[in-house]
This record gives structure tokens, sequence and C-alpha cells, in this order.
């Protein structure tokens, strides 16, 4: 890409100086172009230029060209472009020279669109000279050589009107589209040769004067005036007629708009075009058009006046053969591109910001001792200009002459003039170098040093570093120490170095700034020194970053009034907050365009500006963003020596290059930015392309996409910054830099926006992201419903096994439980025979021992016990009230066997609960009959036996004492087994098998003195 400028005189009524192609740049095949040769031009909804050529088509975001060639996929008829027009933001209607199609510019697929041609010349009906969309009833027209045809947005014909074939060698039946103020569309044919109306209906053509009265151009056509071109931009139509008139042509030019409803029809008649015929026509504005001529090149042209002139001194591009028939132009807000049939040109309609005056350059060129422009200074309607080499000079703003101040000076000044300071001083112009300062008559140009009314401290031959403080003071660095001059007293104040028995506490000082409380720093290598106004007394302070070190070296510096010093330390630019003693750096990555900082200034609101080895640096102190500018916005170089305000008023800016200044003033800083269009220009999963403006929904396995992007710039574009983030993926933004494609693979399933924003090269950034929203589906197995479903099945089956384990063990207690009743019917059989075979006993040794009253006695009770056990031998279970009374018949009918040997006593708790508690029958005898038998009839003295029963909380608790010998002596006699504690444990296992239920037997042996002192028996059965 080349690029040059150019000064285009711009008039309206008159010719007045402009800039219109400024920086205009050059595109070629070696640029991206697919071909050279241009033949249309549009732009879409997004931003996006496309470019059509005699080999493919090409999309342009300002930074890379897109070639889109015929194939498959995008179903071009052929590579030769010749007409581009969209229906909606991702889908264009592409005109070639075999034929018609739609393409989709987000996914750059496309259908191709058969349109009907006379088959006997039927390689003629291809060619789409022009295409026009009716946005109102959404409709197409497309003309061709056989006909006019208008299709839906489809791309199916609804209406067509079809040349007869005797005609076709006559030309196109179609040629140019237009719309009129009713926005009813007619069109001008060549095998007619005029504008028409079609009228499908009735399958003619109607003239266009016949339905708009003052329609006068097939007037011209009758006077024997063709058509050389014709153009519909949106809501403006340009018209080019010409005649032969003998050795010279008749031209002319034609405009309507729509919208406005302005229109002329102006004959040109120029001389300086001799043979020279206008080709074609394009509209600047209303009134000021671009005239491309068969022979030659663009003209201007003026249409208040009638007045052409040529676009430049110098050819812009050519039109004439063999370079080309003509050039297509399209304008947008910042631009003027021009296609044609060698390049695509981009004329920048942007004002430039930064003025320099070419009368004071030439006037120093040929100064060799020039190193830079290095100061300047405003001074009644002169710029005071001091370039290091070659001294001092004065631009008078108003007359445009440059005056030398220092052409023949003192011998003792000549070093002086390497100037790289200048000040207003009041009656002087103070002028500083490395070789220390002198000041300047501006009246007289008389040189002298300068002194004070104070003498002794005046300056001396190395004064450096000046800075003119808020009080009007200036100050300089000393070779050991620091000066301070009051321009109102003309008296100096010296500040000498504590190591010549001064208060500064350094030898020498820097650049210098002041803060809002009128304080003076001054800068060192690795520290700042600060003055305080208020005490007069200085103080070393030292800068520590984040990381804990020492911010070094420091080498420049400036206040924002407030409480943050600017500083330029190697590699960084920091703010320093004087109150927190705070520092914040920033280097590349954080925005600046380079950190090879020459000098830095702030202005009045605060901000700093940065001349820097890359360009000019904007630091927005309120928004904390920076802004770039470079040679290619209108800067003469990259590498700003120096920068000052030229004025008190801190209203215009200097700066000073090698061999260059410029001005600027930063009230003229556009507020309006024009910041990229963020666009997402394609979505691939797994190499299939998706369109970026339809939400999408993927597979679990489709989880590998990549996204491309772009910030849509076409002011140095390829310098975009951009950033990215997708949304339920990564946790903040994430900047590539200038990278235009991110991939992310594995996603897991989910819901996902993908986000991309852009910045131009200033560093401001468009915030408003172009958005990409997608889902990937999770695999069936993840699913709701597949997890639903697992769950109902495991639930189905834990339930179905739990239910079949309660059927299992349901029958398994059934068995068990018929088992129980078996077993303790066995029981009750068995203890029913033991005990009646000890009654018997008892009754055959009354009979034996011929006791026949008590043995009647005795039986008369047995009978009575017998029949109580045989009915509570029927049941398995019985009230403990009824098992109690029986227990009692029981005990009389033992202590009536033993001649009333023991005592016995029952103590029943008189509780309804306690005495309907159910209990197996027999179940206390065995005890008992224990107590009284093995207990209590071997003893000699004394024999006690107690019964007893009691509620506790839930809990029955019976206990069966004696007093008898214990169950240690019993156990002594060899082969004694009770056979009734054995029967009562098994019943109280049947027990818990049958109603569910713990029920527990403790015996307690008694002892007094180690000696046994009987059993106590105690049984616990739950309440039922």
């Amino acid at each position: 890409m080349r690029t040059f400028s150019l000064l285009l005189l711009l008039f309206t009524g008159q010719f007045v100086s402009a800039q219109l192609f400024n920086n205009i740049s050059s595109f070629t095949t070696q640029d991206g172009l697919s071909n050279n040769t241009v033949t249309c031009l549009q732009k879409d909804s997004a931003g996006f230029l496309w470019i059509g050529t005699h080999e493919g088509l090409n999309r342009y975001d300002g930074t890379q060209f897109i070639n889109v060639l015929s194939n498959e996929k995008n179903n071009l008829p052929s590579n030769n472009i010749t007409r581009i027009c969209f229906i909606n933001k991702n889908l264009a209607v592409v005109g070639t020279d075999a034929g018609l199609c739609l393409l989709n510019t987000a996914t750059l697929t496309g259908t191709r669109i058969e349109l009907p041609v006379v088959q006997k010349f039927a390689i003629t009906g291809y060619f789409i000279p022009d295409i026009l969309y009716q946005k109102k009833t959404g409709e197409l027209w497309v003309t061709t050589w056989h006909g006019i045809f208008v299709l839906n947005s489809a791309g199916k014909i609804i209406r067509k009107i079809m040349s007869d074939e005797a005609r076709l060698p006559d030309g196109f039946f179609g040629k140019f589209l237009f719309r009129d103020m009713h926005d009813d569309v007619y069109f001008y044919s060549q095998q007619s040769k005029g504008f028409f109306y079609p009228d499908f209906a009735a399958q003619t053509i109607i003239p266009v004067e016949k339905k708009w009265p003052g329609f006068t151009f097939n007037e011209l056509l009758k006077n024997n005036y063709s058509l050389m071109d014709a153009d519909m931009l949106d809501h403006e139509a340009t018209f080019i007629f010409s005649k032969k008139t003998g050795p010279s042509d008749e031209d002319y030019v034609c405009y309507y708009n729509t919208t406005t409803g302005r229109s002329f029809s102006n004959k040109l008649a120029i001389d300086f075009l001799a043979d020279k015929r206008i080709a074609k026509a394009f509209p600047l504005s209303d009134s000021i058009f671009i005239l491309n001529s068969y022979f030659g090149e663009p003209l201007l042209y003026n249409s208040n006046n009638n007045s052409v002139k040529k676009a430049a001194d110098h050819p812009l591009w050519f039109t004439s053969w063999p370079d080309g028939l003509g050039a297509f132009l399209l304008k947008d807000e910042l631009n003027i591109w021009i296609g044609t049939s060698k390049d695509l040109l981009q004329s920048s309609l942007r004002t430039n910001l930064f003025k320099t005056d070419a009368t004071l350059t030439n006037a120093l060129k040929d100064k060799k001792s020039l190193v830079s422009y290095n100061y300047a200074t405003y001074r009644n309607n002169k710029l005071f200009l001091a370039c290091m080499g070659a001294g001092l000079f004065a631009f008078d703003t108003v007359h445009h002459t440059v005056e030398s101040y220092l052409d023949n000076p003192p011998a003792a000044f000549t070093r002086k003039l390497i100037s790289n300071g200048i000040f207003d001083a009041g009656r002087s112009i103070w002028l500083f170098s490395v070789y220390g300062p002198a000041q300047v008559d501006p009246g007289t140009k008389k040189i002298s040093n300068i002194e004070g009314i104070n003498k002794e401290s005046n300056f001396d031959n190395a004064a450096s570093y000046p800075f003119k403080d808020s009080k009007g003071n200036i100050w300089t660095t000393l070779p050991s120490g620091v000066s301070r001059y009051n321009i109102a007293t003309g008296s100096f104040t010296n500040f000498k170095s504590k190591y010549e028995g001064g208060i500064f506490p350094l030898l020498r000082a820097g650049p210098k700034a002041e803060d809002t409380k009128g304080n003076i720093w001054m800068t060192r290598q690795d520290s700042l020194i600060k003055y305080d106004a208020a005490t007069q007394s200085f103080s070393n302070v030292t800068l520590i970053k984040r990381d804990g070190k020492p911010l070094r070296p420091i080498n420049g510096i400036a206040s924002d009034g407030a409480d943050v010093l600017y500083i330029n330390a190697g590699g960084y630019f920091a703010l320093y907050t004087i109150s927190t003693g705070k520092v914040e750096t920033f280097t590349k990555q954080t925005g600046i365009i380079s950190t090879v900082i020459n000098e830095l200034v702030s202005d009045k609101q605060g901000n700093a500006w940065l001349a820097t080895e890359g360009g000019l640096v904007f630091y927005n102190k309120e928004r904390k963003k920076f802004s770039s500018f470079t040679k290619a916005d209108g800067l003469p170089d990259d590498n700003i020596v120096s920068i000052n305000f030229a004025d008190d008023a801190g209203k215009i800016l200097f700066l000073g290059f090698s061999k260059s200044y410029c001005l600027f003033e930063p009230q003229n800083f556009l507020q309006k930015k024009m910041l990229p269009q963020n666009v997402i220009t394609g979505v691939e999963v797994d190499g299939v392309s998706f369109s970026p403006g339809i939400q999408q929904t993927f597979a679990y396995e489709q989880n590998n996409i990549s996204f491309s992007y772009t910030g849509i710039n076409y002011n140095q574009g390829q310098q975009n910054n951009y950033a990215v983030m997708l949304e339920g993926f990564d946790q903040d933004w994430k900047y590539p830099g200038t990278e235009r494609k991110v991939n992310y693979i594995h996603l897991p399933p989910g819901k996902y926006v993908f986000k991309i924003k852009s910045a131009n090269h200033q560093g401001e950034w468009n915030e408003q992201p172009a958005t990409f929203t997608f889902e990937i589906k999770p695999p069936f197995w993840q699913r709701w419903w597949f997890v639903l479903l697992i769950a109902l099945i495991v639930l189905f089956s834990i339930f179905y096994l739990i239910r079949r384990r309660e059927i299992l063990l349901q029958k398994e207690n059934k068995i068990k439980l018929q088992m129980s009743e078996l077993r303790m019917q066995a029981l009750r059989a068995q203890m029913n025979p033991h005990f009646i075979f000890n009654s018997l006993n008892s009754i055959q040794n009354y009979i034996l021992s011929n006791n026949t009253i008590d043995a009647a006695g005795y039986l008369s009770k047995f009978a009575k016990l017998m029949r109580r056990i045989l009915d509570q031998s029927k049941h398995n279970f019985l009230p403990l009230g009824e098992a109690i009374e029986t227990l009692k018949l029981y005990v009389e009918i033992e202590a009536f066997r033993f001649n009333n040997e023991f005592s016995y006593a029952f103590d029943i708790e008189d509780d309804d609960d306690l005495l309907n508690t159910n209990i197996p029958p027999m179940l206390l005898q065995p005890f008992v009959e224990n107590a009284i038998l093995h207990g209590l009839m071997p003893k000699q003295g004394d024999k006690k036996l107690l019964i007893s029963c009691k509620l506790i909380g839930k809990t029955v608790q019976i206990i069966i004492d004696d007093n008898g010998i214990g169950r240690t002596q019993l156990n002594a006699k060899a082969g004694h087994t009770s056979q009734g504690e054995k029967l009562t444990a098994g019943m109280l296992e049947s027990l818990q098998h049958l109603q569910n239920t713990k029920a527990s037997i403790e015996i307690i042996d008694k002892k007094e003195n180690d000696s046994p002192t009987g059993t106590t028996v105690k049984l616990l059965l739950p309440l039922n």
C-alpha cells in the first residue's frame, strides 16, 4: 500500500482551499485484493466495504481483504462482478457477467438465481448491468439484455417483461434502474433509447414523462444526445448526456434528489476540456460532483455556478484509455473510495488536527546545523521558536514571514545558539541551552546575560531545566542547587546544594512541576525533591512501585494541578498520588503506544500529553484511558522530540520534531471518536461454518468452536486491539492483541455468549460488544429426562427390592411365628406335666402318711388349680392379673404341701394397664417353684417368699425373691438341673418372636459376708 498527500481546491460559488483528497492510499493485489480492476463498490449495514472486480468479490474491514471467488459454496456464476446490492444485514444480491446470485455475507454461501433468456441470443442474456432493492415492498429489480425482472427476497421471479427477439441486437432491454419521488421504479432502455416505467400487466413500457410531467431527459435523447452513464445512489440519481458537435462535445450533467427534490440539468461549456467527453458523475454533495472523463483525469464540478476545475495539479487517478474507461466511487462518513482499472483508492475526509506552516519549515530547511525544533511561545502574534543548533526564530502568523534573531551574536554567546528552551520573561525572552541561559530583547534583538537586581545570585553558565510556576517565578537548575527568578521584581533566589552549605538536599535537579498547593516538585534519577512553599524547605521523596522496588530512573514530571504527579520513568509512564504515596505504572501492554517518552506536559484540565518515539499519547484523567496519534493521523513524524504549551492559556500545544514542527489545539480533539465497529465474521464448529447472526444450538460432540471477528476501522485498522470473552466459560475479558481469531476446544455442555470488542490505534474502545449466543446440548445421558428416568428406575428397583425383602421377611416371620407358637405349645405341654408330677408326688406323700384330711384339702385345691391351668392352656397369652391368681393358688398348694414351713406374700400394684398386660401362661411358675423347692425348703430357720409386680414407665417389673440357700449351694449338688428355668428361657425367646418385643430376665444371688442369703429373680416385660 502506498500513501501520499495532495491538496484539492474545493469550492462552493468560488474556489476555496480545502484538503479533500488527504492521505490517499492505494490497494492492489499485493495488499490482498483479488484483482486490480474494480467494477463496483458498496458498503453493507455492518460497515464492510465490498469490492467487485474482474476476478472476484472482496470484503474489506480496514485490515484484511477476504476474497470470494466462484465455487460450489458461494455459487457465484462468474468471478466478473458487475453489481452488488444488499437486501439485509446478511444477504446480498451479486450480479456477474454470467448471472445472478443470492449471497449470505456471514457464511459466504450462496444460491444461484436463474433468469430466463431468449435462447437464440442466450449468450448475451446473463450479463447483469443493474440491481435495485425496494425496501418498502421487499422487491428486487434486476435488468439484463433480455428483460427486466422483479423478484422477491427469496429470489423467485414474481413479475417480468421480456424483450422481443428482433430488438435484442439494439442493446440492453434494461440497463439502468432508478426511483422517482414516489419510490416507483423506472429504467433506461438501450433498445428503446429512453426512460420508461414498466407495465407488467399489459406487458409494455410507458415513457416516464407520461406519469412524471417535467421529466425532460427523454427530450435530450430525442435531440441526439446519448446517455453516457447514469447511477442511482440511495436517493440521488446522476446522469451524463453527451453529443458530438463538430470538433468538440456538448455534455449535460443532470441530477435528481428524491428526498429533497433538488434537481438540475446543466450543459457544460468549458474551454480546457477540448475534445474530452464526460463519462461519469459522482455527487459529493447536492452541488459538488466529481466528474470522470473519457480521456483524462477526474474533475470537480460546481452545479451552483456551472464551473469545472481540475481536481488537482497532479493526477489523482486516470480514467482514459487504455488505462480504463471510468472509476467507481463511494463516499462514507470519513472516506471517498475510488475503484479504478489499476487499484482501489481510499481518500480520507478527516480534517488534519495538526497544523504546520510550510513558510517556517521552508525558511529553516537550509540550516545545516539544525538539530530539532525544541520549544515555542506566542508573543504579540508571533510564534517564537527555539531550534537546537539553529537559534531563535519568530514566525509572524499574520504576515506569514520568518525572522531570525541570532544571526550575528556576540562571540560570548555563540555556543548558546544550541537552544533547547525558551521563556517569555516579560520584557525579554529567555533562551536556554546546554551551555547556559541568555536573554533576548524582542524589539532590538539584543542578546545579553540574564541579570537581576541582586547580582550575586545571577544565573551562571550552566542553568538548565527551566520551569515557570503559577506565580510567574522561573525555576532553573544550577550546577549545585536550584535558582528561582521573580519576574515582577527581577530578583534571584539561589538555593545551594547541601554539599556547599545550602539547604538543597542533592547536588542537582531535573525537570520540575507544581502541585495544587504551590509546592514545586523536581526530579532526580532515583527520587523526587519537594519544595514546600509554606515552610520554604526541601525534602527528598522516593517513589515505591507495587512490587516494593523504587521507581527509577525518573526523567520527567508534570502535575495534574491537584493531587497527582505524572512521571516519566525508565520504561514506564507513572502516576504518583501525593496524599497517599501510591504509585501506578503503565506500559505498552496497558495502552501506551510507546514508553520511550522524550517529554511530557499537562493541560489545564489535568490531562497528560506525552511526546514519545512512537507518536503523541494523550492520557485522559477523568476516563483513565489513553489515546494515541501517529503520522497516519497527520503528525509530521512519529518521533516527537519536545512538547510544550505555546500560550499561557494552555490552548495551543507545540510539538517539535527533528526537521519540522506542528501546532495542535486539544479542544479540537474529536469529542465523538470514530470507533471500530465490532463484528463477528465467522463461527466454525469442527470445520462447518455457521451464521454468527443466528442463535445456534450444537450437539455435545460439537464442542470445538472457532470465532473470527474484526473491528471495522478504515483508519489504521491493522493496529486495532481486541478483547474477547466467552460468557459461561471465561471469568473475565482476554486480550489477544491484534489477533482476530480465537479457538475454544472441548467446551462442556451449557449456554454461552461469545463477546468481542475492539479499540482503535488511539486506544479508544468500542465498549458495545458484538455477541453470538449458542448452546451446547448435553449428551442424552446428561439430560434431565434421562437423569429422571434413571432416578425413577433406581427408585423403582429399590422399592421392588425392599418390597420383595418385606414379602420374604413376612413369609419368614410367618414361619417363625408358627414355629414359635408350636414351640410355646410344646413348652406348655412340658411345663404342665412337670407341675402335675410334682403335685401328685405331694398327694402321694399325704396318702402314704395316712393324712387323709390334708390329702382331701390338698386334692381340692389341686383340682381347682388344674382346672385353671387347663382353661389357660388354650391361650398363648393371658392377662397378668389372671396369671397372678393362678400363681397364688399354686403357692397355697405348695405351702400346704410343706406344712406351711415358709411364709409368702404378694405385692401387686393396682394398675389396670399392669394387670391387663399379656404374658404367656405358666411364665412365672418355674421361678416360684425353684424358690420354694430349691431355695427355701433346704434352709433351716425362717423361710420367706415375696412376689411383687409393678409398672415402671412402659415396662412391667416382676420380682420373685426368697431368703433361701441361694444358687451357690444348689449348683454344688451334682447332676441337678432346673427344667423349669430352661422352659421359661425358651418361653421368653418365643415371646420375642411372637410379639417382636424384648423381654429380659435377671437372677441375682444375694450374699451377706460372702454367705448366700437367697435369690432374687427380676423379669422385665414390655407393657402391651
